[in-house]
């Protein structure tokens, strides 16, 4: 006799259970108490954590609750630990009950279920299925100040600069970038605030002149400033990226007029001032709290959830720990049900580890999009495009691969 110990992946099991010859009907009703689920609920009312416990303890899962929800009428938190089938057990109870728990069971069958557009992201006439697939973002600094040193524009003569642009461009999509990304104000720490008309000159006039040559490439265009986002639009972008996160109301006013997509970030305040020791009491809950809350503003303005992909922000107003945490449980932002962007190519925790400037950044940046992609990425924001897109048909190729037995 020999054991092994089995990783609790779904394909893993499935596999096996297939393997052992196991009838379907048992590997339908076995397959879901292989699956263990988390889910920590807060601002709960302590005699329903209470309830919620008991609950589970009768469907064999369990609730982890305070030591003071018996005696507090207060809200409090608690953590719900069972299989799938738990899950599902608990959820079709809650939804027969007057318990005051509905709401629960509502969030917690919505995560049960499968969303086949959780997946998918559109963009104009562009739409990408992201379920196995990574796309490659390429950066295009239009500004004379960008952190990682690779800003085109080296005086206001912008015109001058449009053949470089063009070539940058053509040798990013070469490389094999599925966006281009256009960025005319830097939002490193410590940035200061340019006019709208100094971003419309830096803009504008090179957009114009890549859509014109490079047609079938989606075109982003990274700004908060609904002027630049109109005017951006209207001269050929796909894609709007807003590091403030869809906070502005004219923004969603312009976004909601056309069918670009929309990248949707976390920041916490402003460039100038967003890395002054940054403190958060519960760091991805506070990040899910507010992408959640500007995915609803969206919707309130008539915009599709397909348009949108989120990004929890790495390096804008996070502490360097900050940014590892939110990339090793990147996979807690699935629960949003929206494409994940990470933007973390050369940035300041990379140089913190290994001590080096953003121009020697190359391969901690590799190691990082790497583990991005195995936790859940869907589009990586990078400087080096060549460099990245074998990185991540590396990566992605295991991501995807299904543990398979040989008959």
């Amino acid at each position: 006799m020999k054991i092994f110990r089995i990783t609790n992946h779904l394909e893993r099991v499935l596999g096996l259970l297939k393997k052992i010859e196991v009838h379907p009907k048992g590997i339908e009703k076995m397959l879901p108490k292989t699956q263990v689920m988390l889910f920590h609920i807060k601002g709960i009312e302590g005699f329903k954590a209470n309830l919620l416990k008991q609950e589970m303890l009768s469907i064999g899962g369990d609730c982890a609750i305070s030591k003071k929800a018996l005696l507090s009428k207060r809200n409090t938190e608690c953590l719900l630990i069972g299989t799938r089938k738990h899950i599902k057990i608990l959820t079709e109870k809650l939804q027969e009950q007057n318990s005051g728990l509905k709401k629960i069971a509502k969030i917690l069958k919505k995560e049960l279920e499968t969303d086949e557009k959780e997946n998918i992201f559109k963009a104009n006439n562009f739409t990408f299925n992201l379920k196995s697939k990574v796309l490659i973002m390429g950066v295009l600094n239009l500004t004379p100040d960008s952190f990682s040193g690779d800003g085109i524009y080296k005086d206001k003569n912008y015109k001058k600069y449009i053949p470089l642009i063009l070539k940058k461009v053509e040798e990013m999509i070469k490389e094999g970038a599925d966006i281009i990304d256009i960025g005319g104000e830097s939002t490193r720490p410590g940035a200061s605030y340019i006019k709208v008309s100094e971003e419309i000159k830096r803009v504008i006039p090179a957009l114009i002149e890549i859509r014109k040559r490079f047609k079938k490439i989606p075109i982003s265009v990274d700004t908060y400033k609904p002027q630049v986002a109109k005017l951006s639009i209207e001269n050929g972008a796909d894609i709007i990226n807003d590091v403030t996160g869809l906070r502005n109301k004219e923004m969603l006013k312009v976004l909601s007029k056309s069918k670009v997509g929309i990248i949707c970030m976390h920041m916490k305040g402003r460039p100038k001032t967003m890395q002054k020791n940054p403190f958060y009491k519960d760091l991805i809950p506070q990040i899910i709290e507010f992408l959640s809350r500007s995915l609803e503003r969206a919707e309130n303005f008539g915009i599709e959830r397909e348009r949108i992909v989120i990004d929890p922000g790495i390096g804008f107003g996070k502490s360097f720990e900050d940014n590892f945490r939110i990339i090793k449980y990147l996979e807690e932002f699935k629960i949003l049900k929206r494409p994940i962007l990470i933007g973390a190519s050369k940035k300041s925790f990379i140089g913190y580890i290994l001590n080096q400037p953003p121009q020697e950044r190359l391969y901690g940046t590799l190691s990082v999009l790497s583990i991005c992609v195995m936790n859940g990425a869907n589009i990586l924001r990078v400087h080096d495009v060549k460099e990245a897109k074998d990185c991540v048909k590396v990566a992605n190729a295991i991501r995807n691969v299904w543990y398979t037995y040989q008959s």
